[in-house]
């Protein structure tokens, strides 16, 4: 496998940065306050309640358990694969374009 880009200190912490964009996304589209959803269900993680989950008809945090809301993992672990791939790919791409376009562009200025 060809390194994109070097791991970074940080690295965890941008992956997890990307993935809070799922519950803020999922709170907007059901018309609930995002921020106050999140930051609720951030509580309810933080305090040991692990399956809580937002739910989306009742409009506030439940045990996504109880409610029978399950996803196999196999599904979330090939989304996020799918989605490193893509990235590495398209950082790929831009990285065998870059110099291609900076010496276009340096040669149309100085000319």
């Amino acid at each position: 496998m060809v390194t994109v880009f070097a791991p970074c200190a940080h690295q965890d912490s941008l992956a997890v940065q990307a993935l809070e964009v799922v519950p803020y996304t999922l709170a907007q589209n059901a018309g609930l306050n995002a921020l106050l959803t999140v930051t609720e269900l951030r509580n309810r993680h933080a305090g040991g309640d692990q399956c809580a989950g937002i739910n989306v008809r009742r409009g506030t945090i439940t045990d996504i358990l109880e409610e029978n809301v399950v996803q196999p993992l196999l599904v979330s672990t090939s989304a996020f694969t799918l989605a490193t791939e893509c990235v590495c790919m398209i950082l790929k791409i831009v990285r065998l374009r870059l110099p291609i376009r900076a010496s276009v562009c340096f040669a149309k200025v100085v000319s």
